[in-house]
């Protein structure tokens, strides 16, 4: 009997770490492992901000995709208009090429033709570049190394005044974790800080060479741990957050991204001007998100803000 007993008390004890055990393993569980729900492609994608005095808009147009999925072409569009008759607009039409390299290994080009027209007090100013990207892969399969070399055409200029530049990518895993940029005139560093799956901030670190200004611009984000986003095609953070080229990130090209719903955005920053050694100070700007629509029609990212008096990123399928 007392066998039995023994032999009884060891299967109940069994059995409460087999349900505990399964309790840790779902309170850990990989958000990634989540089974997804559809699939949404959006065919435009626009973000808006404004205030009382300024008006900005991108826009992503004439999405197209092949039968991979991946994206073959797009049009984007940048307008800035202030309430004193200022504007800035640049068109972009790019074209974008998959292929094996001469060592077999994955590669991809990107040619983009870009147009730039501004009036500011009066004074215009408009000039056209042909770009061309030419694109690295590491051994997952993200972006390493992005080349870029611009023919750019003043209004009045028939030859065009060769520049170039460049921007590395480093990982941890599957997340990117760092980039730097170079060109003449500047390098720019990228820092992303994750957090388990969570990319909690950006670091943006500008030092301008030519004019001995540095630019520091640090954002922080928050998200919503219950919800989280379980569709394929187009990701939509990218687009939401700073410091990634949007529509290879939201492709997967730069890692995995933060798969649950962002909920805030605060963006702090100054600039420090060697010269004088004097520093002035961004206003804090804080963005408050919710998501809404659906993958029938599209979602949009509606932000509060105590900077814009409106503010959105609308995904249209």
């Amino acid at each position: 009997m007392k066998r039995k007993f023994f032999r009884i008390a060891a299967l109940m004890l069994a059995g409460m770490c087999i349900s505990s055990c399964n309790s840790d393993a779902e309170d850990i569980r990989n958000p990634f492992d989540n089974e997804l729900q559809g699939s949404f492609h959006a065919s435009s994608i626009t973000a808006s901000k404004s205030t009382g005095n300024i008006s900005e808009t991108k826009s992503w147009t004439n999405i197209v995709k092949d039968a991979s999925d991946r994206v073959v072409q797009y049009d984007y569009d940048y307008k800035y208009e202030t309430m004193d008759g200022d504007i800035k607009n640049e068109e972009k039409e790019s074209r974008i090429y998959y292929f094996k390299n001469h060592n077999k290994q994955d590669a991809i080009t990107v040619q983009s033709h870009l147009r730039y027209s501004q009036l500011k007090k009066g004074i215009s100013n408009e000039y056209s570049q042909k770009i061309s990207e030419d694109i690295e892969l590491n051994s997952n399969g993200y972006i390493s190394r992005i080349s870029t070399t611009i023919a750019h055409y003043d209004s009045d200029s028939s030859e065009p005044v060769i520049k170039t530049h460049e921007r590395k990518f480093t990982y941890s895993g599957d997340v990117c974790t760092g980039s730097v940029y170079n060109d003449d005139d500047s390098k720019i560093t990228y820092t992303y800080d994750w957090n388990a799956y969570q990319l909690t901030s950006v670091t943006v670190l500008k030092d301008n060479h030519t004019d001995g200004i540095i630019e520091y611009d640090k954002f922080n984000y928050t998200y919503n741990n219950d919800r989280v986003y379980l569709f394929s095609g187009t990701q939509l953070l990218p687009f939401v957050q700073e410091g990634l080229p949007e529509m290879f990130a939201s492709m997967g090209y730069f890692g995995r991204h933060t798969p649950y719903i962002l909920t805030e955005e605060v963006h702090n920053g100054h600039i420090r001007y060697n010269a004088s050694n004097s520093t002035s100070t961004f206003t804090e700007i804080i963005n408050r998100f919710s998501l809404v629509g659906d993958i029938a029609s599209g979602m949009t990212y509606n932000a509060k803000s105590n900077t814009y008096s409106t503010y959105y990123i609308d995904f249209k399928k």
